[in-house]
């Protein structure tokens, strides 16, 4: 018994050590060097973007999501997380929250240069709607990043219960974008799709 718990924490760890890596390619895959703001669509409480703050220390970032369902109070939350500490004595200061909803985003037009929409395309419920907002609210070159995570054995998305979205689906929502750059990384449960968009 002993041994098959040792067997199971090694490939546990081996699991965790694989997904940090794809994680890590994963960012480097995002070019953020240079880049002064980031907006993250469907930020949820801003931890996929805190990761990315202790990465890219010049970035600001403006996270963006609709209001919670079970009526947490999401910027309170996110200000819990992103509170300033020795390693990181600003960070309180290099974002801000916006609310939106499922058709809008209460954005400027043509005002961000870097857009990253990560595993909330296929949570959208009105996807023609947002992926106009997304191209009135980047400016001209800029770039938005689209991750998917594709369908493999779960076909539906157990948090949002929303069907995953395969390659030729955003292809065929964003066809008012241009297609710059697309990749697959496989992390130990799925493949995530990244796709780069240029307006």
């Amino acid at each position: 018994m002993r041994v098959f718990c040792l067997l199971m924490l090694l490939l546990f760890s081996c699991r965790a050590v694989r997904d940090r890596r794809c994680w890590e390619a994963e960012q480097r895959y995002y070019r953020l060097q240079g880049v002064d703001t980031l907006v993250d669509i469907g930020s949820g409480n801003g931890g996929l973007s805190l990761d990315l703050a202790h990465r890219y220390p010049q970035l600001f970032f403006v996270l963006e999501d609709v209001p919670d369902t079970n009526g947490r109070d999401k910027a309170y939350w996110i200000s819990r997380l992103w509170k300033d500490r020795p390693s990181a004595p600003r960070l309180s200061q290099r974002y801000r929250y916006v609310t939106g909803s499922a058709d809008s985003i209460p954005l400027p037009a043509a005002s961000y240069r870097r857009i990253l929409c990560r595993k909330t395309f296929h949570e959208f419920t009105n996807r023609e709607a947002m992926v106009r907002e997304l191209h009135r609210i980047l400016a001209p070159g800029g770039v938005l990043t689209v991750v998917e995570f594709l369908p493999g054995k779960r076909q539906i998305d157990p948090y949002c219960k929303m069907p995953y979205v395969n390659r030729a689906e955003v292809l065929a929502a964003f066809s008012g974008f241009r297609l710059r750059a697309d990749t697959l990384i496989r992390y130990h449960k799925a493949s995530a799709l990244l796709m780069d968009f240029v307006k």
